[in-house]
């Protein structure tokens, strides 16, 4: 897969000022899958995927676990 110009930039400016996380409605297979070869996972602090919640996306039981992973 290809990156948006940029995003890869933005990403490392932003790493370790911030807690970053992706919260995705994917299962953690097919997440792995898309960005083995992206090499921007190393910027974040963690993933959450379908496989970790009972609810998905738009549910916010996903989103609250992202705040929580974030320490907010």
């Amino acid at each position: 897969h290809t990156l948006i110009d940029g995003v890869e930039e933005t990403l490392a400016a932003l790493h370790g000022r911030y807690a970053m996380g992706i919260v995705t409605s994917s299962q953690r297979e097919h997440f792995d899958i898309i960005h083995e070869k992206t090499g921007i996972l190393k910027y974040f602090d963690f993933v959450i995927t379908s496989d970790e919640c009972e609810n998905t996306k738009p549910h916010p039981e996903p989103y609250l676990k992202g705040l929580a992973r974030a320490g907010v």
